[in-house]
């Protein structure tokens, strides 16, 4: 019978401090990367960095919100979004607009001599 720490544990407690250690200097060089803009800046409010948690949520809700609003209004399913990708294709769907129906016409002006 050993008094000390089983083998197991003792690898979990290397693991644990090579982490602790990885994230010490991963949050130094932010820091470091950090400090220009912060000199710059001169305000904490003003930094964009320090709202970078609020950003990401109000992203996140605005693509929440877009996917029920597609959800919501589009079929869904191969065959529904296969035809709906042939129907904005066709040359006849939208005069003007069809990207692929003017194609040709600039390549002709283009090659014009």
């Amino acid at each position: 019978m050993s008094s000390g720490p089983s083998f197991a544990a003792s690898e979990t407690l290397r693991r644990g401090r090579r982490l602790e250690r990885f994230l010490t200097l991963l949050e130094r060089a932010t820091l470091t990367l950090e400090r220009p803009l912060q000199r710059l800046v001169r305000e904490p409010q003003f930094n964009p960095l320090y709202h970078t948690g609020p950003i990401a949520v109000f992203l996140l809700l605005l693509v929440a919100a877009t996917g029920v609003y597609l959800t919501m209004f589009f079929q869904f399913g191969f065959v529904a979004s296969y035809e709906a990708v042939a129907r904005k294709e066709m040359p006849s769907c939208r005069p003007g607009w069809n990207v692929a129906g003017r194609r040709g016409p600039v390549r002709r002006w283009k090659t014009r001599p």
